[in-house]
């Protein structure tokens, strides 16, 4: 994401995120990214033994770890069908375990550590037309029967217990996902790794990485030495591996909170508080937020528009879904980018001699950035299974000059909001 912009997050945020004064030295990994896959495969490498020092150019939680929707959604951001047919049956089911895990591993961390996040238990898909409801339907039939996950087709009465809009006509239910305060839970997994004794470098901008392994890494106030890397570094790795980067797409995403609403309107906008992102290629996202703001997000594109054009935009995407919330006052506003791949799965493995990598959640990173961290780990304690049956999943190169994405980018959204509204 780009430097935030009166983000809500920040403004309700606990704690400073403490890091530690740079030692240029020795470790046995070198994880460069302060979200929440780095800080996973941190925490995990020193459970294991192993020295480890985290490095990010910016704050603890500065990218999409600290400013995103905060949806806590289940599965890998793909469709399973689509999985399962370039897969075959039982390496989708045993893909779709691990991306479960790593839902657990949240939960259990929130309640173990006792991490003030705001987790609310929730999420709802909501059809923007009517083939999009039969879709959902089918999957809800898919995802029951043939990886035994609960969630419900709603529509009548049982989508407005969920949504208070008219401009649904179905919704597929998950009662396991929901939706928390993304700084707040990442700087709680930021303290985890400090007491587990990880040296956590923040405002230390990596240059280069040097070497097969051993490696060095050189930042701007010095070189560490060490025989693993983990790049961790999600939508901000152009400059550091352009190559790794171009299995991705940046794309922008924005969110605006309105000013806390009453209790009665509230909950008359979303009576079962669950998150709700809608079926439509250029999307919309919302939530409500512990002190009853609106948080409402979507896909912008590359070409991110100015704060006073962002509050425009989204408050007319706001009254088209809430007409009752036209003119609402807008307290804050901010975004940047999540990692877009071409299948929409997260991209997992071996770069070259000992640096692995992870990213491309697609706007399943809360989730989905845990258990990558955890895996990359693993690989480096030498079980390698996992991160192998990840790697499998399809995630080709994007053939495109990096210059011409924003253009391409504008263009093909012009054509999705097109075909959004058939």
């Amino acid at each position: 994401m780009s430097d935030a912009v009166d983000s809500y997050y920040e403004a309700t945020r606990h704690g400073a995120g403490e890091s530690d004064a740079f030692e240029p030295g020795r470790f046995d990994v070198a994880v460069i990214g302060g979200g929440l896959t780095g800080l996973n495969a941190a925490i995990e490498l020193a459970g294991r033994g192993v020295r480890a020092c985290l490095l990010e150019g910016h704050a603890i939680g500065w990218g999409a770890s600290g400013r995103s929707g905060g949806q806590v959604i289940a599965g890998l951001g793909v469709d399973m069908d689509w999985l399962a047919r370039r897969l075959g049956d039982d390496v989708a089911r045993a893909l779709f375990a691990i991306a479960l895990q790593g839902m657990d591993d949240l939960r259990r961390r929130i309640a173990s550590h006792g991490i003030e996040c705001d987790l609310v238990d929730g999420h709802l898909v909501a059809a923007h037309n009517r083939r999009a409801a039969r879709s959902l339907r089918r999957e809800a039939e898919s995802m029951n029967r043939r990886y035994d996950y609960p969630v419900r087709y709603l529509d009548g009465g049982a989508l407005a217990e969920q949504v208070g809009s008219t401009v649904y006509h179905g919704g597929l239910y998950d009662d396991r996902s929901g939706h928390l305060h993304p700084l707040n839970y990442t700087l709680g997994v930021a303290q985890i790794a400090r007491a587990a004794g990880v040296k956590i470098f923040a405002g230390c901008r990596v240059e280069r990485v040097i070497g097969d392994g051993p490696h060095r890494v050189r930042c701007e106030a010095g070189e560490i030495a060490c025989d693993h890397v983990l790049l961790c570094a999600n939508a901000y790795l152009d400059r550091l591996e352009p190559k790794l980067a171009r299995h991705f797409i940046p794309v922008g995403s924005h969110i605006v909170a309105t000013r806390p609403l009453d209790e009665s309107t509230a909950n008359s906008l979303l009576p079962g508080n669950a998150a709700v992102a809608d079926t439509r290629r250029v999307l919309d996202y919302y939530r409500l937020s512990a002190d009853r703001r609106l948080l409402f997000g979507g896909r912008v594109g590359l070409l991110d528009p100015t704060p006073a054009q962002l509050r425009s935009v989204m408050a007319s995407r706001i009254a088209r879904v809430f007409p009752a919330l036209e003119g609402i006052q807008l307290d804050h506003a901010w975004g940047g980018h999540v990692a877009v791949t071409r299948s929409h799965a997260p991209h997992l493995g071996r770069l070259r001699g000992n640096i692995l990598f992870a990213h491309g959640y697609s706007g399943h990173g809360m989730v989905l950035s845990g258990i990558a961290g955890k895996v990359l780990a693993e690989a480096v304690a030498g079980d390698d299974d996992r991160l192998r049956l990840l790697a499998r999943i399809p995630n080709p190169a994007i053939r495109m000059p990096r210059r011409l994405l924003k253009p391409a980018l504008a263009v093909m959204l012009a054509w999705f909001r097109l075909l959004d509204r058939t």
